[in-house]
């Protein structure tokens, strides 16, 4: 079983693999909260099928397709900030 996008077809299998990483580079950390900046990167791999066909036996469009038939490189940027909440009752 697999997507039907308004009965342009049926589609399963495998789709493309990306492989992520992280590399964190500033980090603040305080008794409240912490800030931190990092890197990511990684690859996508194209393993992905493309040429699906409907169950009429055309060929479906290329967004509708389990793979894209390219790889990439993938690059980004991640910003965090957690802040800690006060476990203190207040006072009665």
């Amino acid at each position: 079983m697999g997507f039907d996008a308004a009965g342009a077809g049926d589609t399963a299998g495998t789709g493309d693999i990306a492989v992520m990483g992280r590399y964190t580079f500033l980090m603040s950390e305080s008794p409240d909260t912490t800030a931190v900046m990092a890197g990511l990167f990684g690859i996508k791999f194209a393993p992905g099928n493309t040429a699906a066909k409907a169950d009429s036996g055309e060929h479906l469009d290329n967004n509708l397709q389990p793979g894209t038939g390219s790889a990439a490189c993938l690059m980004g940027l991640s910003l965090e900030r957690a802040v800690m909440r006060s476990t203190k009752t207040p006072p009665a």
